[in-house]
């Protein structure tokens, strides 16, 4: 329980960094219009979003989100984000990480539930088009398969780029995008057992509480506070490969226990994916020097090239 001098210290900490993210969501507002306007299109709202304005934000690790809700669509998109990327590096010597989305694409996905709108609706600052976002709160979102597959498919990607991030020694960003993984597995499984979609860590939190499912609440707690001290990690862990680091290293814990949740994520929707010793098993025999996890069709599948540049695909059904 938090002490009233920790209590306001905490609420300072979230004060000041609302401030910034507003600071930061004015300044790509600027840039982005200035930009689109020569095209003949046009920003219409702005909002953060994200680990800036959560309590999963770690500095120098965490990107700054931002959604762009545009009147129509940027035919050059690669080139607005490297643009506005470019300047608010400049800026701020922070990494952007910028969603674009149409108005008429935004408020179909609304409608769907697409988890990723209804985070930015919802739960976002919104830094300009107020009314454009009131108005997309008073769509009726339907949560169904879109809004589930959505999470499955997510958390599978970013798990793919937590291995790929520990195959290069880069230990700091394979646990953020191990914590990012996990959040999405959750939500799914949140979803699936109550229709909702929990937008927040609190939440997650108080969901899995809710649904009694204490043993997933202790393990999103663990990766939580294993992102927090993730600088450490890299200093202890630095270099050294996931499968070299042996079933009772914590870093080597941590990648399992969130794989389980993804399998109880993916069984949920009837699909038995491989195990964490299957998936290790594959990695020590192929020794990818890339690799990417991801959906088709709605179910999961592994690509890798190895050091010969040999290209494999398999999936990661059972």
């Amino acid at each position: 329980m938090m002490t009233s001098t920790t209590a306001e210290a905490y609420t300072l900490v979230f004060s000041l960094r609302g401030e910034k993210a507003a600071e930061f969501g004015n300044f790509v507002y600027r840039k982005a219009d200035e930009i689109l306007l020569r095209t003949g299109n046009r920003v219409l709202s702005v909002i953060v979003y994200g680990s800036i304005i959560d309590e999963a934000y770690v500095e120098g690790l965490s990107d700054i989100n931002i959604a762009l809700i545009t009147k129509g669509v940027v035919n050059d998109l690669y080139s607005l984000r490297t643009i506005l990327s470019h300047y608010f590096w400049k800026r701020y010597r922070r990494k952007l990480s910028v969603e674009v989305f149409p108005y008429e694409v935004f408020i179909a996905f609304y409608r769907n539930c697409v988890p990723i709108t209804v985070i930015i609706a919802r739960k976002g600052l919104v830094i300009a088009g107020g009314e454009l976002i009131n108005k997309v709160l008073r769509e009726n979102c339907v949560c169904g398969e879109p809004s589930l597959y959505y999470s499955l498919c997510r958390a599978i990607r970013e798990y793919s780029k937590a291995l790929l991030n520990i195959l290069h020694g880069r230990i700091a960003l394979s646990i953020r995008y191990l914590q990012h993984s996990l959040v999405h597995a959750l939500r799914a499984i949140i979803l699936r057992e109550t229709n909702e979609i929990p937008c927040t860590i609190p939440e997650i939190r108080e969901n899995l509480r809710k649904l009694k499912r204490m043993e997933l609440l202790n393990t999103f707690s663990q990766i939580i506070m294993l992102k927090i001290r993730a600088f450490n990690a890299e200093k202890i862990y630095k270099r050294k490969r996931l499968e070299s680091l042996g079933p009772r290293n914590p870093l080597f814990k941590a990648f399992k226990d969130v794989f389980d949740v993804l399998s109880r994520a993916w069984l949920s929707v009837g699909i038995n994916i491989l195990t964490f010793d299957e998936l290790i098993g594959i990695i020590k025999k192929l020794k990818p020097i890339e690799l990417v996890m991801r959906c088709q069709d709605n179910y999961p599948i592994i690509e890798m090239y190895d050091r010969e540049e040999r290209y494999h695909r398999a999936s990661l059904c059972k």
